[in-house]
């Protein structure tokens, strides 16, 4: 959780709405949303070792549609842009 702040207070230099993180370490497929408002989505092992997962915006949260986790390795992550147009991002980690 430590490191997941520390993350959060980088990001504040930069402009972003989506992340995509390996190495997240944490064990299950998890959706928390931090006290910034911002939501982490991500999957690991049962070990915490590797794992991945999105970091979204707050302001952009609310048109995610669907998260899933194939694997502790791949994920997806499908986000809304209008009635019409859908993105899916993929997060792969390959050591």
């Amino acid at each position: 959780d430590d490191r997941l702040l520390q993350l959060e207070e980088e990001l504040k230099t930069i402009k972003w709405d989506i992340i995509g993180i390996s190495e997240v370490r944490r064990k299950g497929e998890n959706l928390i949303e931090l006290d910034s408002g911002h939501t982490l989505f991500s999957i690991g092992n049962e070990n915490s070792v590797g794992g991945v997962g999105f970091l979204v915006k707050k302001s952009i949260s609310s048109n995610v549609v669907e998260y899933k986790g194939i694997s502790d390795r791949i994920a997806y992550l499908v986000l809304e842009i209008n009635k019409k147009i859908s993105i899916k991002i993929i997060q792969v980690y390959a050591p």
